[in-house]
């Protein structure tokens, strides 16, 4: 499922998004967490600022060390990495449960590791904190998909799709052929994510649907500069 035939170009290009990406994971999530957060604050007491500054501190550590680690060509560095943004990640969740993006973050890392009941749970914390969090039900789609669970996998790659999800780091290449030359700017998550739902119903048998996503894949891809086929 990773990149290892995509040109190296088509790599540098997804670190670079990848990384614009991850200067803008606060994205103003803070304010659709109101409701949860209300009700857990109304348990723990009040809000403790410091915590929260602290919490943040840690969560943008881990979120550097998460991507850092996930583009890491030395197995062992990567594992050195990701093992230390989950320590980070932790860190952060326990000063402030509120915080969707280290719970999606940290849900990304334990996925990179391969710990996908780990990143399920994380993943899913991060969506009942914000149920408009696209990238957290795509990469919980991704989890589902190894956990055998198809329809885990297909409801999350649409609820993905309908949220328009944008931040896929290497997941915006999705395993496959690519002929054009790669562009500053040239992207399509939707694309991307038609194209691994595509993948994910033709691995679960689902022949038709799933040829159906990629074609759909094909065309978005096409309609932004990319010429992309599957890997047969």
């Amino acid at each position: 499922m990773w990149l290892s035939n995509a040109p190296k170009t088509l790599k540098t290009m997804s670190v670079i998004l990848s990384i614009t990406t991850l200067a803008s994971c606060n994205r103003g999530k803070f304010n659709n967490q109101a409701t949860l957060c209300d009700k857990m604050q109304s348990q723990t007491g009040k809000v403790d600022t410091v915590k929260q500054k602290e919490a943040v501190e840690h969560f943008k550590i881990g979120a550097k060390l998460c991507h850092d680690a996930s583009y890491e060509g030395e197995q062992w560095k990567r594992l050195e990495g990701l093992d230390n943004a989950i320590k980070e990640l932790q860190k952060a969740v326990s000063l402030d449960p509120c915080l969707a993006d280290a719970h999606h973050w940290l849900g990304v890392a334990n996925f990179l590791l391969g710990n996908d009941k780990q990143a399920l749970a994380s993943l899913t914390q991060a969506i009942l904190l914000d149920p408009q969090f696209g990238e957290a039900y795509f990469f919980r789609a991704m989890a589902n998909w190894h956990l055998d669970d198809y329809a885990g996998s297909l409801q999350d790659f649409t609820s993905a799709i309908n949220r328009n999800a944008t931040g896929l780091g290497m997941y915006a290449w999705p395993t496959g052929h690519y002929s054009t030359p790669v562009r500053p700017g040239m992207s399509c998550p939707r694309a991307a994510i038609f194209a691994w739902r595509g993948q994910m119903q033709i691995d679960f048998r689902h022949e038709s649907e799933g040829k159906g996503d990629i074609a759909t894949a094909v065309k978005l891809f096409s309609e932004n500069g990319i010429s992309w086929t599957p890997r047969e």
